[in-house]
């Protein structure tokens, strides 16, 4: 199936919830679908984002950007999809701030970075580092002025291809989808969805 008529998922429960029950649905679902051996290349590349952009602000929330980066199994590939996902749904000052943190990221010594994966705000040895918790600081204030998941669940409700199923008609959806993955016994042997790495 062509990426782009892949539709966007979400359950009957968590459509009618509000907008956090919306964007964990979407998780859920996505997290299903994998779990069914339904790869990355088979599911709704704006379910995609919308899932990232969801990984990204959590890990952001509960340890800064360096837990995201040290808990994205490919940075390169998520960076990608964190990205697109906060341009299509709006989120401007979050895209620009993501933009800053990997950019300071990247440029932080590795020696530097185990500073800051430490035991709190005493291991921060480095300008870097300290430059980095600002960023963190700044994320935590902007998560209050720029309502990222509000956008997020907004943007899901809003997709053309949206599809509502109940608990039933989803679990006959992803039956029938992952029927339809021609490599699916290899799949099942290899012990892998195929694609990339859902965190």
């Amino acid at each position: 199936m062509a990426a782009h008529r892949i539709p966007v998922v979400l359950t009957t429960a968590g459509a009618a919830g509000n907008n956090e029950d919306v964007v964990g649905d979407n998780v859920s679902v996505v997290n299903a679908m994998n779990r069914s051996l339904v790869g990355t290349d088979d599911i709704a590349p704006n379910a995609l984002r919308s899932y990232f952009v969801d990984f990204y602000i959590t890990q952001a929330l509960d340890g800064g950007f360096a837990q995201y980066a040290f808990m994205a199994p490919d940075r390169a590939e998520l960076d990608r999809w964190v990205r697109e996902g906060l341009a299509a749904m709006g989120a401007a000052a979050h895209l620009e701030l993501f933009d800053r943190c990997a950019g300071l990221y990247d440029r932080i010594a590795e020696d530097e970075l185990e500073g800051f994966l430490g035991d709190g705000a005493g291991s921060l040895r480095s300008d870097g580092a300290a430059a980095m918790d600002d960023l963190d600081a700044e994320f935590e204030d902007l998560f209050e002025d720029e309502d990222v998941t509000g956008l997020n669940a907004a943007w899901l409700r809003g997709q053309p291809c949206l599809l509502v199923l109940d608990e039933p008609g989803l679990a006959a959806h992803i039956a029938e989808r992952a029927a339809g993955i021609l490599d699916l016994e290899e799949r099942r042997d290899a012990g892998d969805s195929s694609g990339a790495a859902l965190p």
